[in-house]
Parts: C-alpha cells; sequence; structure tokens
C-alpha cells in the first residue's frame, strides 16, 4: 500500500524510456477497469495516464512511479518523480495555437480532484482521483 490506501498495483520506469511508459497505459487502464468494476470512461483514463507520464517525461529526468490505488469509494493513481517542484496551473494557454500546454487543464477537468505534494527526499507526486463513469 501507498499512503495507506488498499490494493494497488504499480509500474515503474526512467523517464528516458518514454515509450516504455507510454505503452503500459493499456495496462493501467485495464487494472483500473477491473477494479472500478467496468465504471470507467476508457478514453478519459487513457488521456489523464498520457498526460501526466507526458509531463513527468518533459520535466523531470529520472525515475517515474506510477502507482493504481483503490480505497472504499475512490481510484487513484499517483505518479512519483524526482523532478523540481513545481505549481499546479490548470489554465489553457493563453496562445490558443501554441503546441502544448493543456496537460493540466485536461487533467484537472476529467478528474474528481487532484493532489500535488513536494516530497521529503525530493520529487513529487500527483495523485489523481478518478471518476467513475456511472457519475460523469
Amino acid at each position: 500500500m501507498v499512503n495507506g490506501k488498499g490494493p494497488c498495483m504499480a509500474w515503474q520506469f526512467s523517464s528516458e524510456h518514454a515509450e516504455t511508459a507510454l505503452t503500459s497505459r493499456d495496462d493501467f487502464v485495464a487494472a483500473l477497469r477491473q477494479q472500478a468494476g467496468g465504471l470507467v470512461d476508457e478514453f478519459v483514463a487513457k488521456m489523464i495516464y498520457t498526460e501526466a507520464v507526458a509531463n513527468v517525461i518533459r520535466h523531470a529526468p529520472g525515475a517515474i512511479l506510477i502507482v493504481l490505488e483503490t480505497d472504499a469509494d475512490a481510484h487513484w493513481l499517483s505518479v512519483f518523480d524526482e523532478g523540481p517542484p513545481f505549481d499546479w496551473e490548470p489554465t489553457l494557454p493563453s496562445n490558443p495555437y501554441v503546441e502544448g500546454g493543456r496537460g493540466l487543464f485536461l487533467i484537472d477537468r476529467y478528474a474528481d480532484s487532484v493532489v500535488v505534494e513536494r516530497l521529503r527526499v525530493g520529487g513529487n507526486v500527483v495523485r489523481i482521483k478518478f471518476r467513475l463513469a456511472a457519475s460523469v
């Protein structure tokens, strides 16, 4: 267990091997679907996973730990990195034609909640609570 929650699954990668982290997205979504009893919007789950992992790959070189946790009423994606602190600012870019800059906004828009913590040992963890499809 991580953070005192119930059953979990974990995947670990290096940000230098982005393709491996991103190809594990389907495994993550299958595990989330199984834990949530099928009440998962798979498009949203894939988008949130992709945006969260892509941000680590782009901004935080080093290890990436991805954890799926389930407690009595929630399913959480936790993404741990070794990068510098950052501010959670889920806004759209001022230029609508700019490439990138929408990931945090999309995660914030489609997640039930998002918590960002700086780790004492260095790095960050972004905890994302999923909405179940029945409540979307």
